[in-house]
């Protein structure tokens, strides 16, 4: 087993306990990195700097895969051969995935604003908001909805007009979903929202524990997961359904995959989760990380990436058929164009695998060393920079002995305060390397 530290010493290890959700929008710059950290003891911020990771899922249209980077661009790439088309830079890291619609390409970047693009990568317009964004933007009906850290959910026209913005008391990083002329969203104040798309008005809004995910829309229900470790299902009118305990956070920034009545959703817990569209536990598979992205259904294999540098192919029924092994941390959701996987990689890559396990080229981007997180104590004093080191693992078998979960899988039909895990002194086994390397700097 192996412990990670901020400093040289066991005395200087990071612990973690809830920190107020002002403080917390950081996490979404750097939590692909330090999912072991949900919030820090100290009242510590951060701020991710440049490098080539890519968090941001790619788009694939007319044979072009688009997706963004933390080094600031916009990337279009051949799907066939991953020879670069073009690329768009912006003035701030990009972990918004773009959203395709009528030949304009739609994504938020850390400079505050939201783009929109020709296919040829000509700037149309953009639109400012008052902080960062990592929502990916959903349209419908001639109008763009997406998420802030500034606390709103905006929606803006595809001239690139404000229509409404809808406050809410924190960030927003959730994936919007429209259904029947109402956008449904998460924020970071633990509740879900409904607003109508033509008034910008409240429908309802559910509460949860605490920061509420990206939701999906299946058969006049409402799916999604939160950091309180359930995983909820809500009526179209936002009353309660059911829910289900895992043993971790449920990622904010996917949405839930649904696929034949059945739901596919990772957990900080390590775990991918199959679960019935009535809360019926199906089958769980064990990674070597946490599960943090969205997971892709196609000729009845499911699909999905792992913090533990790895992504995976399953059988319907939970048992793998292969997993491919990567340089990096995994939390960029696969798309499947022309029988070829594509996703991201923290290790500076852009991947196409075949559906057999087997590489088919990858991208690298501008910059070829991976983004790393400064820690900060105020505008003054830096406390701690953290650099992050990965490695490819050997590669090995699935080893067969699951870890033992306590309290997974509980399911409650009424609302029930459910128990939440403490991250203190989190130890992760190998070949999941990382590396903290404190270095103390006073600004003056």
């Amino acid at each position: 087993m192996a412990k990670y530290f901020l400093g040289e010493t066991p005395a200087e290890r990071i612990d973690v306990k809830n920190v107020i959700d002002e403080d917390r929008f950081g996490n979404l710059e750097l939590e692909t990195i330090v999912m072991i950290i949900k919030e820090l003891e100290r009242t510590q911020t951060f701020n991710i700097t440049t490098g080539g990771s890519i968090l941001s899922s790619p788009a694939v249209h007319n044979g072009v895969v688009y997706f963004g980077c933390f080094d600031r661009n916009l990337y279009a790439v051949s799907a066939k051969t991953g020879e670069e088309l073009w690329r768009f830079g912006t003035e701030g890291a990009i972990g918004s995935s773009p959203t395709i619609h009528d030949g304009v390409i739609y994504f938020g970047s850390f400079d505050n604003r939201l783009y929109a693009l020709s296919m040829h990568g000509d700037k149309l317009w953009h639109f400012g908001t008052n902080d960062k964004i990592l929502s990916s933007p959903a349209v419908s009906d001639g109008v763009i909805y997406f998420g802030s850290k500034d606390k709103n959910l905006y929606a803006v026209s595809t001239e690139g007009e404000l229509i409404w913005k809808f406050p809410t008391h924190s960030a927003v990083s959730s994936n919007p979903v429209i259904h029947n002329g109402v956008v449904y969203f998460g924020s970071w104040d633990r509740n879900l929202y409904a607003v109508d798309c033509k008034t910008g008005k409240e429908v309802w809004r559910f509460s949860t524990g605490d920061v509420v995910g990206s939701p999906s829309i299946y058969k006049n229900r409402i799916y999604m997961g939160s950091f309180d470790h359930n995983f909820y299902a809500l009526d179209i009118n936002g009353k309660e359904l059911w829910r289900f305990s895992t043993n971790g956070p449920i990622q904010h920034n996917c949405n839930p995959t649904i696929h034949n009545d059945v739901i596919y959703f990772g957990s900080w817990d390590d775990n991918i989760y199959a679960i019935s569209t009535k809360g019926k536990f199906l089958w769980r598979f064990p990674t070597g990380s946490s599960v943090s992205a969205s997971s892709a259904v196609f000729s009845n294999v499911v699909y999905f990436p792992s913090v533990d540098l790895n992504f995976y192919a399953l059988t319907l029924g939970g048992r793998k058929i292969w997993k491919f092994a990567t340089g990096g941390i995994l939390a960029s959701s696969p798309v499947i164009y022309n029988n070829t996987i594509y996703f991201g990689c923290w290790d500076c890559n852009l991947y196409a695998v075949s559906l057999k396990g087997r590489l088919v080229w990858k991208f690298k981007t501008s910059m070829g060393y991976q983004s790393h997180i400064d820690v900060e104590k105020s505008d003054t004093e830096k406390v701690a920079e953290i650099v992050i080191r990965t490695e490819i693992p050997e590669k090995k078998e699935q080893e067969t002995e699951e870890k033992i979960l306590t309290g997974y899988g509980q399911f409650s039909g009424n609302y029930i305060e459910s128990t939440r895990t403490n991250y203190i002194g989190f130890e992760i086994e190998d070949p999941f390397k990382i590396s903290y390397k404190q270095k103390k700097r006073i600004y003056k």
